[in-house]
């Protein structure tokens, strides 16, 4: 397809990044990078294994310096990168996405996240247990993380659709910003 930026997705947990950052690096012919899998590389553990042996704040530090890696190989190559739910409530993390291409967020209502992420046990920052403390608990970090999401060039929906639908979505979006970045240019 030519695609010769890096785009950069960001949302909570079980908006979809990872498949859909699959699926969309799939298309543009270009690499995949997530930071969750590439932190659990550098580390040899799980990030959840990581929350309970040394906490959240040295998990946020690893990140940070798997961040910059990325970033530095971005700049080389494109790519389509996929960051944890938090990475980007860094204002460093931020920034220094941002100056790689176009950040896409992606989100969902609560009760999809719920539902997407009920069975699976490895999420350090929600409750194991109780359907209504956990998407409490989910409602709580949206609304804190909701300015670092908000702060992205392209929000899509991942509640409703197939994966072929959102990456679509993305591709049609980002088409849209690149066409008025061009029209501000000439």
């Amino acid at each position: 397809m030519g695609w010769d930026s890096n785009i950069v997705l960001v949302g909570f947990m079980g908006t979809g990044k990872t498949v859909v950052g699959l699926a969309l690096a799939k298309w543009l012919d270009v690499r995949f990078l997530d930071t969750d899998q590439l932190i659990e590389e550098d580390q040899g553990v799980s990030i959840e294994a990581i929350f309970k042996q040394s906490g959240e704040k040295e998990f946020r530090k690893i990140e940070k310096r798997v961040v910059r890696n990325v970033v530095a190989f971005a700049k080389r190559e494109p790519c389509v990168i996929a960051t944890g739910g938090g990475t980007v409530v860094d204002t460093e993390n931020l920034q220094c996405l941002k100056t790689i291409g176009p950040m896409v967020c992606l989100y969902a209502d609560p009760e999809v996240i719920h539902a997407r992420t009920v069975n699976d046990t490895c999420r350090p920052l929600l409750p194991t247990s109780g359907d209504m403390d956990r998407i409490s608990a989910i409602e709580e970090l949206l609304s804190l993380r909701r300015p670092s999401y908000e702060s992205a060039d392209i929000c899509i929906d991942t509640s409703q659709g197939g994966i072929g639908d959102i990456v679509a979505s993305v591709i049609k979006h980002l088409d849209r910003v690149n066409g008025e970045r061009m029209n501000c240019v000439s």
